[in-house]
């Protein structure tokens, strides 16, 4: 649990829609809503966030995703397809928040008790760059990124290449000798899990998720996944570390 209600932390949830492995996966759907506005309903339950924002591209389909946030009480920002970046930059510029959290459409079982717990220890042992994901030990699709506005801006200052623009904190965690760079891990190796959304295949595992624990969409904790695959084992989907960041979150 998070020491403070609010703790001037902007969360980012970037999506778009043409996705090239699963085109139009934000727009799924499961118990009767998108999979995106899942994904909004559940990092809205997240204590220590003081805005969300998402950032989609300008391209004309995503006119649907701007539709799915207002629908759940959130405002936007659009920018180049290519260039997520200069999503963030304005995101940044409208809630000059100092704390920022990245979330990428293709994780939607975020959980928000792990998003607590890692701002709560960002904010007691302060870097420019904390992740679950530097050396993976929780599933595919529960990662999570805290870093500082001021690191993210400062990216600005320096030539990036277009990995660096498309997946947004590539650049600060290239340069550790820069930023200071920490990793958060589970107890428990997990990383064989995948719990993403980028296939049809992962596609089924989600909506098996979700149909599982309709009516706790929104509150539904990490323990409760490995419950619902402790009993059904066969439903599990895993890597062998592969797959992991295949398309770099890019979305």
């Amino acid at each position: 649990m998070v020491n403070s209600s609010r703790f001037n932390t902007l969360a980012i949830i970037q999506a778009r829609t043409t996705s090239n492995r699963l085109p139009e996966k934000v727009l799924k759907k499961v118990n009767g809503k998108h999979i995106l506005e899942w994904q909004i309903l559940r990092v809205k339950q997240t204590r220590g966030i003081e805005q969300i924002v998402l950032a989609t591209s300008e391209h004309e389909t995503d006119d649907r995703v701007i539709e799915i946030a207002e629908s759940c009480g959130i405002p936007s920002v659009r920018g180049s397809l290519e260039n997520v970046y200069s999503r963030f930059k304005k995101a940044l510029d409208r809630y000059d928040l100092p704390t920022v959290i990245r979330i990428t459409g293709d994780c939607p079982l975020f959980m928000p008790s792990i998003c607590e717990v890692m701002l709560n220890e960002y904010k007691e042992n302060p870097v420019d760059y904390l992740s679950n994901t530097l050396k993976p030990t929780y599933p595919d699709g529960c990662d999570i990124e805290i870093f500082s506005n001021s690191a993210l801006r400062s990216l600005g200052e320096f030539s990036l290449t277009p990995d660096e623009l498309e997946h947004v904190t590539l650049g600060i965690y290239k340069r550790r000798n820069l930023y200071k760079c920490r990793n958060y891990s589970n107890l428990e190796n997990l990383s064989s899990h995948r719990w993403t959304l980028d296939t049809e295949e992962d596609w089924e595992f989600v909506s098996r998720v979700y149909e599982h624990f309709v009516g706790r969409e929104i509150d539904f904790e990490f323990k409760d996944v490995l419950e619902f695959l402790k009993e059904n084992p066969k439903l599990g989907r895993y890597d062998d570390g592969t797959m992991r960041n295949n398309g770099q979150k890019y979305v």
